[in-house]
């Protein structure tokens, strides 16, 4: 995989050392010639270092090149380097992942690593082709197999990281590909991938460590988008730093569960997350995320959230500078662009002198395109920790209000999020800002808390990103609580003549969660009242008592058809 940073390597031809390392037969390997440095497609190579669990090729044509020195210094480090393997990289990582296809499609329980001349700047790579038979296709060297880069055998900390690194997407491929018959999207393949090396311990010290490189990667450019992978050294940034706020946040037993999921993307990360009890969706992670590598602050409200845990990680080391720069007018008004999972930062801050009876700062988001946006803003008090909120946004608008800004209040940093599913969609949206001395009459929401249009009686609604489906009863009286029920199976909605599946409300999750949650269902003119379970059964409550003992309210029962009752089967 490319590295971040370049190392001029500089050959010299000398004669072969007698004794310098055992020569034996060079074995053929077809390579990728993206990656190789000559463009070849395939070369030779000879065993250098047989460990327990891996064995080590060199290219000919390197070692050929290497002094006597050279090469005793080369299979010093391969011999480290297989050390670290069997104790370090290989036991935590399928202790965590899950294990390799071991004995594999050539029989051999060891993993052959072939350290290869490749293009500068690229650490290692990974080939599914060769975990195929030759007659399915004719470049495989049937093998469980990676590749390294030689320029990187005198540099053990990362040639270590890099081992980790493409022995995830070896894992990966057996346990994706292979047993569960997906193919695991890239960006969250190459995101486990550099998580690896933290799970075998290889990010310790930090100073120095593959982790610190792909921190300031992030740093210097860090609005790269997250799924629009094309390999470069930002996407190795991004992916990096938001997987390991996801070890921090979920511990390796998320990743366990990832990688063993029968899922991919944002269906896996939900499903594993949902399994863990939690009620938190993909989109509200990375969106607090983007929040988090702002404040990198544990104690920010609620506590916990915004924040890593490695020390490592903490503020002094991670914590980014404003893509947007600094707005200090009285009136702003910005038309911009953004990829789905493309993080941004806006600061607006002003030193008003002297002090107005008042000041207002108002800001404006309107969504240009279809996609689904949500927009966290942090409110800085001149005393006092930030605070954290989210922007109401309906029919792809939406509106706040800051009061005291300028003296009470310092800075507001807003970070609009494309949460869109086409990774090559670049969504547009406007956002206005401006200072006052009175607040807007058409302002739907203050810092507090959002304001939101009731929802419509009988409407199907989903949160933005979650695929979760809900009709929503509203009190007969227009007061008092409203609520959402699940439609647990798409059959549901064709069972009503009424519902469509394009009629779907799209809106923020802070609104649907103001809806209480209703699995109570009656059949029309049949009194007897029925819970229905997560599992899509039902069972008949058989006396009031009973009702009221599981904290129901007859207000809540919804009346179903035939259709959907008799889909239930009773329990």
């Amino acid at each position: 995989m490319k590295v971040i940073f370049k190392i001029v390597f500089v050959s010299v031809v000398l004669l072969l050392a007698a004794g310098s390392g055992v020569r034996a037969s060079g074995t053929s390997f077809f390579v990728d010639q993206g990656f190789d440095q000559f463009s070849r497609t395939n070369i030779t190579a000879t065993l250098r270092i047989d460990g327990q669990n891996a064995q080590f090729y060199v290219e000919d044509r390197h070692w050929d090149l290497l002094s006597g020195a050279d090469r005793a210094s080369a299979l010093s480090a391969l011999d480290d380097l297989s050390s670290s393997f069997d104790n370090q990289i290989y036991p935590s990582l399928t202790a965590v992942l899950g294990s390799e296809w071991n004995p594999g499609i050539d029989g051999n329980p060891k993993i052959t690593i072939l350290l290869t001349d490749l293009k500068n700047g690229f650490g290692g790579y990974f080939r599914d082709d060769d975990e195929y038979l030759k007659t399915a296709v004719s470049s495989s060297n049937e093998r469980e197999m990676f590749y390294i880069n030689t320029d990187f055998i005198g540099f053990s900390r990362h040639l270590k990281a890099f081992a980790a690194h493409e022995f995830q997407h070896l894992i990966n491929f057996n346990q994706k590909d292979r047993l569960r018959n997906v193919k695991e999207k890239l960006w969250l393949n190459e995101l486990a991938s550099e998580v690896a090396p933290t799970l075998a311990g290889l990010n310790k010290p930090y100073s120095g460590s593959n982790l610190q490189s792909r921190v300031n990667v992030f740093l210097d450019n860090a609005s790269d988008a997250l799924t629009r992978w094309s390999g470069n050294s930002e996407d190795y940034g991004i992916v990096s730093v938001f997987g390991h706020y996801l070890l921090d946040h979920y511990g390796s037993g998320f990743f366990t569960s990832v990688e063993q999921s029968p899922q991919t993307g944002f269906k896996a990360i939900n499903g594993v997350i949902e399994a863990t009890g939690k009620s938190e969706t993909f989109s509200e992670v990375f969106r607090d995320w983007v929040v988090a590598v702002l404040l990198n602050d544990c104690d920010v409200l609620p506590q916990n959230t915004f924040c890593y845990f490695d020390p490592d990680l903490g503020f002094n080391n991670l914590h980014i500078k404003f893509s947007g720069g600094t707005e200090s007018g009285n009136s702003f008004t910005k038309f911009a662009s953004t990829y789905p999972w493309q993080p941004e930062w806006y600061s607006y801050e002003r030193d008003i002198q002297p002090k107005p009876a008042d000041h207002i700062f108002t800001f404006t988001f309107i969504n240009n395109s279809n996609s689904e946006f949500t927009v966290p803003y942090v409110v800085y008090p001149t005393n006092g920790l930030p605070q954290v909120y989210y922007m109401g946004i309906v029919n792809g608008k939406g509106k706040f209000y800051v009061e005291n800004f300028g003296y009470e209040v310092s800075k507001v940093v807003v970070m609009p999020v494309n949460m869109g599913v086409d990774d090559n969609f670049l969504s547009s949206f406007t956002m206005t800002a401006e200072t006052g001395t009175t607040i807007p009459t058409d302002t739907t929401e203050s810092t507090a808390a959002a304001s939101f249009t009731p929802l419509p009686e009988g409407s199907l609604v989903r949160a933005y990103a979650d695929e979760k489906v809900y009709i929503i009863k509203n009190p007969s009286t227009g007061s008092g609580q409203a609520y959402k029920r699940w439609v647990q199976r798409p059959e549901i909605i064709d069972m009503y003549g009424h519902l469509r599946w394009e009629d779907v409300i799209v809106v923020p999750k802070e609104q649907l969660d103001a809806y209480q949650e209703a699995g109570v269902v009656r059949l029309f003119g049949d009194p007897r009242v029925y819970g229905v379970n997560s599992a899509g059964q039902k069972r008949w409550i058989q006396t009031e008592a009973e009702f009221l003992s599981l904290g129901y309210k007859f207000d809540m029962v919804y009346i179903i058809n035939d259709s959907e009752f008799n889909f239930y089967p009773t329990i």
